[in-house]
C-alpha cells in the first residue's frame, strides 16, 4: 500500500502510533527510528501501551486514519 504523505508526516504519524516519545525512555531510545526497531522483537498480541495503556500500533485511530485516507483516494479514482 502506498500513503501520499511526505517523510516529515510519515514520521509524525508513526510516533503518534507508538506513543514516542511521551510513553518512551528515550535516553533509551532517543530517535524514533530506534524505538521503531526495538517494536521488531514486540508480542503485538497486547495491543496497548505499556505506559499508558491506551491502544498502541495497529489498533490506533492513526492507522484506521491512514487506510481511511487511502480507501477514499481509491473511491475518488474508480469514479473517475
Amino acid at each position: 500500500m502506498s500513503l501520499d504523505i511526505d517523510g516529515k508526516e510519515a514520521e509524525k504519524r508513526m510516533a503518534k502510533a507508538i506513543h514516542y516519545p511521551d510513553c518512551w525512555d528515550t535516553v533509551a531510545y532517543p530517535t524514533l527510528a530506534i524505538a521503531l526497531w526495538e517494536m521488531i522483537d514486540w508480542d503485538f498480541a497486547n495491543k496497548k501501551c505499556s505506559q499508558c495503556e491506551k491502544p498502541q500500533g495497529l489498533s490506533t485511530t492513526t492507522t484506521n486514519t491512514l487506510s481511511n485516507e487511502k480507501t477514499e483516494e481509491q473511491n475518488e479514482q474508480d469514479k473517475v
